[in-house]
């Protein structure tokens, strides 16, 4: 418990020491968010650990309804899971209040909230059960909002922080734009498992 509250408090310092604006998030690392991305929606697959792999997709029916469907597969083919995905978006984000959306990932059910706090940082919270265990809450926070590139130097791609806790689990990542429409993430799960995923936003 004190590597973990140790792991929060170096995440959150790390944080505070940026702020420049950030980018709306479909998934913070595992948790939702309240945003819809893409311009009609994104595919994405990701490994965790040596066993876990997950292929995901959402398509974008107007700008607060997206649907798709999740591959999961926790045991090397051995246990392969389908199922369905949605996300409705209740409320539009104001000076006031968050957005808010709910969702459905196969089985489990969430609603999620996302809202800017200030000094760059975007918060996301919510409640769900299954896979989402109760109440969850993340941070996002974009280094860099626009790809930086000079005659000398090359390109510095946009690179997007982020920290959740889920499940008792203390998850992080950072994600970096291969171009607009590409993404590629690199994190840790609970501090012990590595996850590696890559989204394409379409």
């Amino acid at each position: 418990m004190k590597h973990k509250i140790f792991s929060i408090t170096i995440l959150v310092v790390v944080l505070l020491m940026i702020s420049l604006d950030v980018l709306a998030l479909d998934r913070v690392v595992l948790v939702p968010t309240a945003d819809i991305v893409g311009n009609k929606g994104f595919i994405s697959g990701e490994l965790i650990g040596s066993s876990y792999r997950q292929i995901e997709g959402l398509y974008n029916i107007n700008s607060t309804t997206a649907v798709g469907g999740i591959i999961q597969d926790s045991n090397n083919g051995n246990d392969l899971e389908i199922g369905l995905m949605a996300k409705v978006v209740l409320a539009q984000e104001n000076e006031f209040q968050p957005a808010i959306s709910v969702g459905l990932c196969k089985e489990d059910l969430y609603i999620a909230a996302s809202k800017e706090l200030g000094y760059g940082f975007r918060g996301h919270f919510g409640l769900g059960n299954g896979r989402f265990g109760g109440l969850f809450l993340g941070f996002s926070k974009t280094l860099n909002p626009v790809s930086i590139s000079t005659a000398s130097k090359p390109s510095l791609p946009i690179i997007n922080l982020k920290g959740e806790y889920i499940n008792e689990e203390v998850n992080f990542a950072v994600q970096m734009n291969l171009q607009d429409n590409i993404k590629i993430e690199v994190g840790l799960i609970d501090m012990d498992r590595v996850k590696v995923g890559m989204g394409y936003l379409f």
